[in-house]
């Protein structure tokens, strides 16, 4: 009996965390489609400062810019870097005009 319960326990962690990382898996690519589609609704584009730049063990960037008198700062990821881009760098990008907080940069497949 007690070996029963503890296949059961065993069975229900399992279920729970796959629940789980689909959950957070599914809501990280919501939050992108929602950031492409309000970008190519309405955009115009900037450039911005490369803060941070990672490519070892995965690709992120975080970029630093301002439009109209308001600074913002993305946290993203990227696909190629042609330019051999990286900290300090200048970078392009679009920008939704209804909400300058989303962005594609020059380094996404979809700018």
């Amino acid at each position: 009996m007690k070996k029963i319960k503890l296949i059961l326990l065993n069975i229900l962690l399992i279920a729970l965390v796959c629940t789980g990382l689909y959950v957070f898996v599914n809501r990280i690519e919501k939050e992108h489609q929602v950031r492409l589609e309000t970008v190519n609704r309405s955009y115009n584009y900037s450039r911005g400062l490369i803060t941070d730049f990672k490519s070892y063990k995965g690709h992120s960037l975080v970029v630093r810019y301002k439009i109209g008198s308001r600074y913002f700062e993305f946290s993203g990821g990227w696909d190629s870097n042609p330019k051999r881009l990286s900290e300090g760098d200048s970078i392009s990008f679009r920008y939704s005009v209804e909400n300058p907080r989303y962005i594609i940069t020059e380094l996404e497949k979809e700018y």
